[in-house]
């Protein structure tokens, strides 16, 4: 798709969610000075904030621009797992934004995550290492992989072996790339994440991965793979330009900013006469 049209589309995805973003604030500061907060809120602000964050890649791939504003995205995701009706964790694919900031303790934040929202027809992350053909059977893999626990990890490889009788090839792929990783091994590393990268293994995995364009801007998990790869220093080389290579070296920013008021810990909402007196 060409950088104008994305542009276009992108635009017009910030621009619908921007028209409530003022009531979706206070919604949210109201909530948490009476207690009734829903997640959702946080969710739409997420969303948002990832947009944008991705428009600086394709507009003029500023990428401490896309860092901060993923770190935004990705707070706000994790806030929402506190309250009903936020992030359900249902899968891993929105750990690729948090892996892109490079900040060490959002990462952290996300290898730990739990949510208020997987009470539903699915089974829980805490039920979920027994099934994996459930989604969150690849969240807790992940957050083993982020903890560098891999005794967790070899032990859901082998849970998957003994229950998932015909595996698709990029499962296989998955599970071999974490191999790779443990063993340091860059090449089959780099050759795990091209496999993703044929053109029908692309578009079948990434057709629903609206946040993320569909695949339009890049490939969800050769991207996050080779970030993986750089996090666990196997700084490999991808010539596609599905992965743009400009936001694997690690590279935290010298600071985050929490971009909303309500982010910050030491944040209270305001009193009706600090908001009278419009006080900070």
């Amino acid at each position: 798709m060409k950088k104008v049209e994305l542009l276009r589309r992108l635009e017009m995805a910030i621009s619908s969610y921007d028209d409530s973003e003022s009531e979706n604030i206070n919604f949210i500061e109201h909530g948490l000075k009476k207690g009734g907060v829903n997640g959702y809120t946080y969710r739409l602000l997420a969303v948002n904030s990832g947009y944008k964050g991705l428009t600086t890649l394709v507009n003029i791939k500023k990428v401490n621009e896309l860092k901060q504003w993923f770190y935004v995205s990705s707070l706000l995701r994790a806030e929402s797992c506190k309250y009903d009706g936020g992030w359900n964790m249902w899968t891993p694919h929105a750990f690729i934004f948090p892996l892109l900031t490079d900040n060490v303790d959002l990462i952290k934040t996300y290898s730990s995550l739990t949510t208020v929202n997987d009470n539903d027809h699915h089974k829980s992350l805490v039920e979920a290492i027994n099934y994996p053909r459930e989604g969150r059977f690849n969240v807790l893999r992940l957050q083993a992989v982020l903890r560098h626990d891999w005794n967790n990890v070899n032990q859901m490889k082998e849970i998957f072996q003994e229950k998932v009788k015909n595996p698709k090839n990029f499962e296989i792929w998955e599970m071999d790339f974490y191999e790779a990783l443990q063993n340091k091994d860059a090449n089959s590393a780099q050759q795990i994440i091209y496999e993703y990268l044929h053109p029908k293994i692309h578009q079948y995995l990434n057709q629903h991965l609206v946040e993320e364009f569909s695949g339009d801007i890049w490939s969800h998990h050769p991207v996050m793979f080779t970030k993986l790869a750089w996090m666990n220093g196997l700084e490999i080389e991808i010539d596609n330009p599905l992965v743009p290579m400009e936001l694997m070296p690690i590279r935290p920013l010298d600071h985050y900013d929490y971009h909303y008021d309500f982010l910050d810990p030491n944040w209270k909402p305001k009193s009706f006469w600090e908001r009278l007196l419009g006080r900070k």
